[in-house]
């Protein structure tokens, strides 16, 4: 045994979910010791519960290159038990001022409570890494999971519940001495190599089977493994074992091996097939290591040395070139997941690949045809090909690369319009606030992104930069020193008396929602070409009510063609308090900007921008908030999407979802299914004497964030209580949560209906969403937020459950507000969509939107946006 010196060894306590204290070391590297010597020499242990104000704690939290092993001993002894100390030195040798090592006793083991058995471990596994990812602010790509005899078991218990619960996936997992699963082992062990336990029965199926059947656990690591590796992005997977192990034969990790390796595929592969492509080294001495690389992407490593057995592991044996050297060379990057990750990926390849060819034909942005009886697995497979086909054109779009065949003269081209064109600076301010798009050109040098205009759907219309240079807004290219406020002042006495003069064969009207008629042509218009993706799959079915309180007739602007009286566009506003940090503007929000799909070529959105700018300027509203997809001059913060589905075979079917790669329907199935009823006590539907409660906390919560509306009670009354006298469709779904003990409202939150038409598809005609709303609750309250996450993933998996209880399909949020708290927990999958947030006339300092750079949610990007627009 090697001694450890004095204060490298940090004991602590972590508590389970199920209350258990388990006794845990935290393992200082050798030479972050030595550079910290006096400091930690000098330092007071009087307690366990100090861990997190000592000197190591600090070492290990605050520091961005460390990494940090979590280790899971074998099933006799402690922490502290013997050459358990020499295992702690040689996982820290590959990099002795990084490699933190922080080892546990299972419940029932040592100081630890409890009684072990195959649920418990399992539990103080995730206990700890919980412990590594929350309190040490330690990510998982910096975290590998070391298991031993029996820790090999717990290890990959946890390494599967959180690529199956959370999808998170760590740098690696390493199992020494594992064995396959209890009863194999139990058939295959001998005590001493000598007296063997079951092996007897080997000829005798039935007998196994009876024996079996009496097993309390039975750590069914194979199938775990399994799991594992076709559920991860990713997987760094190493196994070791030695052939003179007499007590698990090494043919135990051979068996995983295989099980890995098959497991990367979509097929099932023969041994045949494996010992045939797998990579495969003798070391002589040193043994054979053998490999299985998937794409790159899934690497699984099997190590038989020849001697060590299992008390004398390969991590010993191998002094000279240690097994954490090749395991801490598992690349630990940061990758954000989308939806489809492969249609982004080759659409780019491809983008890039064909610069220069020829220009797309218009096979390319053709809508397919849906072929009679086809199936919709086919027609799901076939969604993968349409985006990437659109993700190629909304590329080439930002490229400057032209859609147009030769001799089309539609459209702006290149040369023809400079003033559309951005400066090299600009793309990378546009970029910088569009995380999703700076992911899609990553590759391309300045020259290339310099050439980019700003792009989208309506390309010639809201996303030409020569009209936004004539609008009150901030440009891309202006310095970042300035005063938050207004950018121009307006002169009451210039503001136009008439609206600008439409083309021939249109005029403008104020369409009155009143009367029942021209609202049912509204909705018409807004269900046929408000919103549809660029796969021509869905399109949404606005059925919402325009009219908030204090809304104006003057602000449903329409335009009509003047022949057939049919309404070919609209764009509407609403009256809005808005805070921006400390100031309250009084605004407009606008929102349902839509144009007939055959007129979006006659330049009608700047047209239809300028003329509520100028009605609202008329009665001196001079600011406004609006959101797009796409980036304009120049957002003041943006958010990201996030879909969590509850209906994930219907989603796959339509095309909406894709099948994840070595997965399949019951597994993503599984992967998604929620408890039948709610679990927050004193949860109940809103009622409208709770209006007043609900308002004070909203209020209060809102409070925290920079961009915020400011409610009254008769907003909150219209927006979050369903009236059935007026509204047959109920389209707001609100609930609070009553203390039973006080009757005070803690907390409540709210989502809204919006459906989406499934066009082409043989089996489903619309898709029905429930998209987050506004929530609020007294945990927000606490110091330092304390139980703020918990108590939202508690009340969000609740509203999970009644979105699912009310046939909802699919659950949306976005960034915003706390969501970045819950949506990773509750098995939010990231969207491929931004939303940007824009203040018109009003200059303002970027706010955080809940995502990084990377364009990953980050609960440390929160405070910022707290308005959310239909």
């Amino acid at each position: 045994m090697a001694p450890l010196i004095k204060n490298q060894v940090q004991p602590f306590s972590i508590q389970t979910l199920d209350s258990e204290t388990l006794y845990a070391w935290h393992v200082l590297p050798i030479a972050k010791y030595a550079a910290n010597q006096q400091a930690l020499v000098s330092e007071r242990t009087d307690s366990a519960r100090s861990f997190k104000n000592s000197v190591a704690f600090d070492l290990l939290s605050t520091d961005p290159t460390s990494r940090l092993v979590i280790y899971f001993h074998g099933n006799a002894g402690t922490v502290a038990q013997g050459w358990r100390t020499d295992t702690y030195r040689a996982l820290s040798s590959g990099a002795s001022d990084k490699i933190h090592v922080l080892a546990i006793d299972y419940r029932g083991f040592g100081y630890s409570t409890g009684t072990p058995d195959e649920q418990g471990l399992v539990k103080d596994g995730v206990a700890t890494v919980r412990w590594a990812m929350d309190a040490a602010n330690i990510p998982p790509d910096r975290i590998i999971l070391v298991g031993q005899s029996l820790g090999t078991a717990v290890a990959a218990a946890v390494a599967e519940h959180y690529v199956q619960e959370s999808q998170v996936e760590f740098a690696g997992t390493v199992l020494v001495a594992a064995f396959s699963d209890l009863p194999t082992l139990l058939l295959t062990y001998s005590i001493g190599g000598i007296v063997p336990i079951l092996s007897p029965l080997r000829p005798y199926p039935s007998l196994q089977r009876f024996f079996s059947r009496y097993l309390r656990d039975t750590w069914l690591t194979s199938t775990r493994v399994e799991n594992l590796v076709r559920m991860s992005q990713k997987v760094n997977l190493h196994l070791f074992h030695s052939r003179d192990d007499f007590e698990i034969p090494w043919k135990h990790s051979e068996t995983l091996f295989y099980a890995a390796a098959n497991a990367t595929s979509s097929t099932s592969l023969s041994s045949k097939h494996i010992n045939g492509v797998k990579f495969q080294q003798d070391l002589q001495e040193g043994g054979i290591i053998e490999s299985w690389n998937a794409g790159g992407m899934k690497k699984i490593s099997k190590h038989i040395v020849r001697y060590g057995g299992k008390r004398q592991n390969a991590a010993k044996r191998e002094a000279d070139q240690p097994f954490q050297l090749r395991i801490l060379q598992a690349k630990m990057t940061e990758e954000s997941k989308l939806i489809d990750p492969a249609v982004n990926a080759e659409a780019v390849q491809d983008t890039l690949d064909s610069q220069g060819n020829e220009a797309t034909s218009a096979e390319d942005v053709d809508e397919e045809e849906t072929a009679d009886g086809e199936t919709a697995d086919a027609v799901a497979a076939g969604s993968v090909a349409k985006k990437k086909k659109s993700k190629k054109a909304k590329i080439k779009r930002a490229l400057g690369v032209s859609d147009k065949k030769e001799g089309d003269a539609s459209g702006p081209s290149s040369s023809a319009n400079p003033a559309s064109k951005l400066t090299t600076g600009m793309v990378e301010q546009l970029l910088e606030m569009n995380p999703a798009l700076k992911k899609e050109v990553a590759g391309l040098n300045k020259e290339q992104a310099s050439e980019a205009s700003v792009s989208g759907k309506n390309q010639k219309d809201m996303a030409s930069y020569k009209f936004w240079q004539t609008q009150p807004v901030p440009r891309f290219d202006e310095t970042q020193q300035f005063e938050e406020g207004p950018i121009k002042r307006i002169d009451p006495e210039q503001i136009p008396k008439e609206p600008q003069q439409l083309l021939e064969g249109f005029e403008w009207v104020t369409m009155d929602l009143t009367n029942d008629k021209e609202l049912e042509e509204v909705y018409e218009l807004l269900n046929g070409h408000y919103v549809e993706d660029d796969e021509a799959m869905f399109r949404f079915n606005y059925s919402q009510a325009l009219k908030a309180p204090g809304w104006r007739k003057e602000w449903h602007v329409g335009v009509r063609a003047s022949k057939s009286r049919k309404l070919v566009a609209f764009i509407s506003g609403v009256p809005i308090s808005l805070r921006v940090r400390s100031t309250v503007l009084k605004s407009t929000e606008i929102n349902f900007l839509c144009i007939h799909k055959k007129l979006r070529s006659k330049r009608l959105a700047p047209v239809l921008i300028q003329e509520i700018t100028r009605r609202c300027y008329q009665l001196g509203i001079f600011q406004a908030i609006y959101t797009a997809g796409i980036v304009l001059p120049k957002p003041v913060s943006s958010c990201r999407y996030f879909h969590r589905s509850l209906d994930w075979l219907k989603l796959f079917e339509v095309g909406f979802s894709p099948m994840p790669k070595n997965s399949s329907k019951a597994r993503q199935i599984t992967k998604y299914k929620l408890p039948e009823s709610t679990s927050t006590r004193g949860l109940r539907p809103t009622q409208r004497k709770d209006v007043p409660a609900v308002l004070d906390l909203l209020q209060r919560y809102l409070k925290r964030f920079e961009l915020a509306p400011e409610f009254d009670a008769e907003e909150v009354n219209h927006w979050m209580i369903h009236d059935e006298k007026t509204t047959a469709e109920q389209v707001i779904w609100t609930y609070v949560v009553e203390d039973p003990s006080s009757h005070k409202i803690t907390d409540f939150f709210s989502f809204y209906c919006l459906e989406s038409s499934v066009i082409k598809n043989p089996k489903h005609d619309t898709v029905r969403a429930a998209y987050l709303f506004y929530y609020a609750t007294e945990a927000a309250f606490a110091e330092n937020e304390k139980g703020l996450k918990d108590r939202l993933n508690g009340l969000m998996n609740d509203a999970l459950v009644l979105a699912k209880r009310y046939n909802f399909d699919v659950f949306n949020a976005l960034t915003l507000l706390d969501n970045p708290l819950f949506l990773e927990q509750q098995k939010y999958g990231p969207g491929d969509g931004q939303l940007h947030y824009y203040i018109y006339n009003y200059r303002a300092h970027a706010l955080a939107g809940g995502v990084n750079a990377k364009n990953d949610v980050d609960e440390n990007r929160r405070g910022g946006v707290g308005v959310v627009m239909l």
